[in-house]
C-alpha cells in the first residue's frame, strides 16, 4: 500500500510587535507635577483637587444629599459572604473564616470600612494599606487582612512607575508606602489616574459658581441693610490731609449694631444711599446652579421637579431602572476589587491551590427591593427641599417598585384632578433667620473647642502614666519567656487614678452645664427656686445632690476609662504575642508595643472620645437644670454648630422645635455622633410667645446616621 504523501508543514505567523509595550498612558500637557492625571484642571489635580471635593462634599447641602442618594441604598444591601452548594471542606472552611473575620471579628465594623470605600464616589478613588495578623482559628493560624483608610486629602503622590504612594502622616511626614501593600477602589480610571474621577467632576464648575454668589449674597443682604456709606466732605480738602485719611478710614470701616451714630465736624455731611441690591435675582442663579450640580450628577432622575416645569415628571420605569443600573454598577465594582486585591491574596497565603477563589465572594444581595425603599426615602427627603413636587404618577412608580398594591382608577382620577387645581407653592428663604442664637451658640463653639483639648490632654497624660507601668509590666512578663495571649492578659492593669480625675473633671462639665442654664434662665426672667440654685453647686461627683446628674458622670468616666484601657490593652497584648511569632527578639518586640499604645493614645478612638465627654456632660447638666423649669419652657429648639463641619444629622434637626419631655426630642438630644457640638436651647415663656412645635422626626435615611445613644 501506497504511503499517504506528507503534507506540506503550515508556517504560523505571530503578529507583528514586541513582547514589551512601547508607548504609555500619554502625557497630558496640563498635569501639575505628574503625568500620570487626566484631569486638566490643575486645582483638581493631586491633593490639592482632593482638598477641594472634600469643601464641595462637605459644605453644600445640595452634594451632600446627591451623595446620601447614592451611598444609602449601597450601605443598606445585604452585604455577606455566601456559602456555595458544592464548596469543599476547605472552601466551605475559608468562607466561613472570611465571613467571621470581615463581619464578626474584625475590629472595624464592615459597614464603617464600607463608608470609607465609597468615598470614592465624591474623591474618585479610596485607599486602604493592607497589612496582615496572626489569628487563631478553631486550632488552626491565619494570617488574616487588615485594612486601614488612608484619607485622600493625605495622598500627596501616587507613582506607578516606581510602585509608591507618597503620603502625608500626622507624625512622620511624607512617607512612601509600596503600592503592594495598596488597595485602591477608583472609579472611572484612565490609563495610570489612580485617582480616577468621582460622580462630583461635572458639578464642580456650577458648585464653584454658586459658592461665589453665595458669598455675594450675604455681602448684599448686609449692605442692603447698612445702606451705602457716603460723606460730602468741604471743597478743597487735601486727599493727605488727617482729616481726609480719617473720613476714608471711618468710612472704610462702619458697621452697623444697635448703638451706631455718628458725629461730623462742620462742614461734613454723612449720608446713607439705600442699595438697590435684589437677593430675589442671586437666590434664582443660586438655585439655577443648584439644578446644575444635581443634574449633573444624578441626570434625569434629580431632574424631577426641577426649573421651571412646575410638577414632577412621572418617575418613569426607564428612570428608575437607570438609577438602579448606577447603584449595581457601584455594588458589583466593590465586590470585584475587593474579590481581586483582598479575599484572593488571603486565599493564596492561607490556602494554596486547595481553595477555588471564585467561590470565596464578597457580594451585596437585595439591592433592588432595599433601592426602592431608598427610593421613597430620597423622595422624602427632596420633598421638604422644593427640588421635587411628588405628582400621582411618581406615586404609581413607587408603588410597583415596592410591590405594594396598585391604586384604583377612581383614585388616580381624583388625585389627577386634584393636582391640576393646586398650584405649586415655592419655598421661601427666610435670610434673617438663618442662625439661631448666634452669639450664644459662638460662645459655646469656643468653650466646647478649649474644654475637649483639656479633657483630651487629660485622657492622653492618664493613659501614658499607665502605659509606663503596662510596657514595662509586659516587658518582665516576656523575659520570664510567657509569650502567650493567655500569660500577658493576666498582667492587672488599674484604671482607678484616672477613672477618679476623669470623674472630676466631668462633673465640673456638668456643673458648667448646670450654671449655664441657670444664667440663661435668669436673663430670660424666670424666677428660681433656692433649692434650685443650689441644686448642683459641688464639683466632686460623690457630692452632687442631684442623684441623676451623679449617675451619669460616675457611669461615664468608668466607661470611658474602662473602653479605652481595654482597647489599647487589647492591642499591646496582640503585638507583645505576635512578636517572637515573627521571630522578634524582646527588645524589638517592646519597641513595637510600645508604638501600637503611642498610636492609640494619639489616635482617633481618644480623641473621639473627649468630644463625646464634653459634649455629653454639659449637654446633660444644662438638661438636667431645665428640667426643674420644665413647667416655665415652651419647649426646646435644635441648634447646630453652623460651619464645614456640621454633619448632615444636625443639619436636617437645626432649627426644629420640640415640646417639653416629647419623645421626639430624647431622640434629637445631642450627642447625636462624635464630634457633635449641637444643644437644645430652652424657648422660655417669659421672652416669647408660644412657637409652632415641630416634634421632628427625620427621615429613616438621616436617622440613621444617629450613632450615639
Amino acid at each position: 500500500m501506497a504511503e499517504k504523501p506528507e503534507e506540506p508543514k503550515k508556517t504560523v505567523r505571530l503578529p507583528k510587535g514586541n513582547t514589551e509595550p512601547i508607548g504609555d498612558a500619554g502625557l497630558n500637557e496640563l498635569a501639575l507635577n505628574t503625568n500620570f492625571t487626566t484631569e486638566y484642571l490643575t486645582e483638581l489635580q493631586g491633593r490639592q483637587g482632593s482638598l477641594n471635593y472634600q469643601k464641595m462634599a462637605k459644605s453644600d447641602t445640595q452634594t451632600g444629599m446627591i451623595l446620601s442618594v447614592y451611598k444609602n441604598p449601597i450601605k443598606s444591601a445585604n452585604w455577606t459572604i455566601p456559602d456555595v452548594d458544592d464548596a469543599t471542606d476547605s472552601e466551605k472552611k475559608a468562607i466561613e473564616i472570611c465571613r467571621d473575620w470581615f463581619f464578626e471579628r474584625y475590629e472595624v465594623d464592615f459597614y464603617s470600612q464600607l463608608s470609607g470605600i465609597l468615598s470614592c464616589l465624591e474623591y474618585g478613588f479610596s485607599a486602604f494599606e493592607q497589612y496582615y495578623r496572626l489569628v487563631q482559628y478553631s486550632g488552626g493560624k491565619y494570617f488574616m487582612p487588615v485594612l486601614e483608610q488612608r484619607m485622600q486629602t493625605s495622598i500627596e503622590n501616587i507613582y506607578p512607575d516606581k510602585g509608591i504612594v507618597q503620603q502625608i502622616t500626622i507624625k512622620r511626614g511624607l512617607v512612601d508606602i509600596p503600592m503592594d501593600n495598596m488597595v485602591f477602589f477608583t472609579l472611572n480610571r484612565s490609563g495610570m489616574d489612580y485617582r480616577g474621577e468621582p460622580i462630583l467632576r461635572n458639578g464642580y464648575s456650577a458648585w464653584k459658581n454658586k459658592n461665589y454668589y453665595e458669598q455675594n449674597l450675604g455681602m448684599g443682604i448686609n449692605r442692603n441693610a447698612a445702606g451705602v456709606p457716603h460723606m460730602e466732605i468741604p471743597e478743597g480738602t487735601d486727599p493727605e490731609s488727617d482729616d481726609y485719611i480719617a473720613t476714608e478710614s471711618l468710612l472704610k470701616n462702619m458697621t452697623m449694631h444697635e448703638n451706631a451714630y455718628m458725629i461730623t465736624p462742620k462742614g461734613y455731611t454723612f449720608l446713607l444711599h439705600e442699595s438697590k441690591f435684589k437677593p430675589k435675582e442671586v437666590m434664582d442663579v443660586i438655585q439655577a446652579y443648584d439644578t446644575m450640580i444635581a443634574v449633573s450628577t444624578l441626570s434625569q432622575f434629580m431632574l424631577l421637579g426641577q426649573g421651571d416645569k412646575g410638577g414632577a415628571y412621572a418617575l418613569s420605569r426607564d428612570q428608575s431602572d437607570l438609577f438602579l443600573d448606577a447603584l449595581n454598577y457601584i455594588v458589583y465594582f466593590i465586590e470585584k476589587c475587593f474579590h481581586r486585591q483582598i479575599i484572593i491574596p488571603f486565599l493564596n497565603i492561607n490556602f494554596g491551590d486547595s481553595v477555588d477563589a471564585s467561590k470565596v465572594r464578597l457580594r451585596g444581595l437585595n439591592l433592588n427591593k432595599k433601592a426602592g425603599n431608598e427610593l421613597a426615602d430620597v423622595l422624602m427627603k427632596l420633598t421638604p427641599q422644593g427640588y421635587i413636587t411628588p405628582t400621582i404618577d411618581d406615586e404609581i412608580t413607587l408603588r410597583k417598585n415596592l410591590e405594594m398594591p396598585d391604586l384604583s382608577e377612581n383614585q388616580i382620577q381624583k388625585r389627577r384632578a386634584k393636582e391640576e387645581e393646586e398650584e405649586p407653592v415655592k419655598q421661601e428663604i427666610n435670610v434673617d433667620n438663618i442662625k439661631l442664637a448666634e452669639n450664644r451658640n459662638d460662645e459655646r463653639k469656643k468653650i466646647l473647642d478649649r474644654e475637649i483639648k483639656n479633657i483630651h490632654d487629660v485622657m492622653k497624660a492618664n493613659l501614658y502614666l499607665i502605659k509606663d507601668k503596662f510596657v514595662a509590666d509586659i516587658r518582665k512578663t516576656m523575659n520570664k519567656g510567657s509569650v502567650e495571649i493567655k500569660g500577658l492578659r493576666s498582667i492587672e492593669i488599674s484604671s482607678t487614678k484616672y477613672r477618679t480625675a476623669l470623674e472630676k473633671k466631668l462633673a465640673w462639665l456638668a456643673n458648667m452645664g448646670w450654671n449655664r442654664a441657670k444664667k440663661q434662665a435668669k436673663k430670660n426672667n424666670v424666677k428660681l427656686s433656692e433649692e434650685i440654685i443650689k441644686m448642683a453647686e459641688d464639683f466632686n461627683p460623690q457630692n452632687l445632690t442631684d442623684k441623676e446628674l451623679k449617675e451619669y458622670i460616675l457611669n461615664e468616666a468608668t466607661l470611658l476609662t474602662d473602653d479605652q484601657v481595654q482597647s489599647m490593652s487589647s492591642r499591646a497584648i496582640a503585638t507583645a504575642s505576635s512578636g517572637p511569632i515573627k521571630g522578634l527578639s524582646v527588645n524589638q518586640t517592646i519597641a513595637n508595643v510600645e508604638k501600637v499604645i503611642e498610636d492609640f493614645i494619639e489616635g482617633q478612638k481618644v480623641s473621639t472620645g473627649a468630644g463625646l465627654a464634653v459634649v455629653g456632660s454639659i449637654n446633660f447638666g444644662e438638661a438636667k437644670f431645665n428640667k426643674q423649669i420644665s413647667d416655665k419652657l415652651w419647649g426646646y429648639r435644635f441648634v447646630a454648630v453652623d460651619d464645614n463641619n456640621t454633619t448632615q444629622i444636625c443639619s436636617s434637626y437645626s432649627g426644629k422645635t420640640f415640646s417639653v419631655d416629647s419623645i421626639e426630642m430624647s431622640d434629637a438630644a445631642p450627642p447625636l455622633h462624635p464630634n457633635c457640638r449641637s444643644h437644645l436651647e430652652p424657648i422660655y415663656k417669659t421672652s416669647e410667645e408660644k412657637p409652632e412645635i415641630d416634634d421632628y422626626v427625620p427621615p429613616p435615611s438621616i436617622r440613621k446616621q444617629k450613632s450615639v445613644y
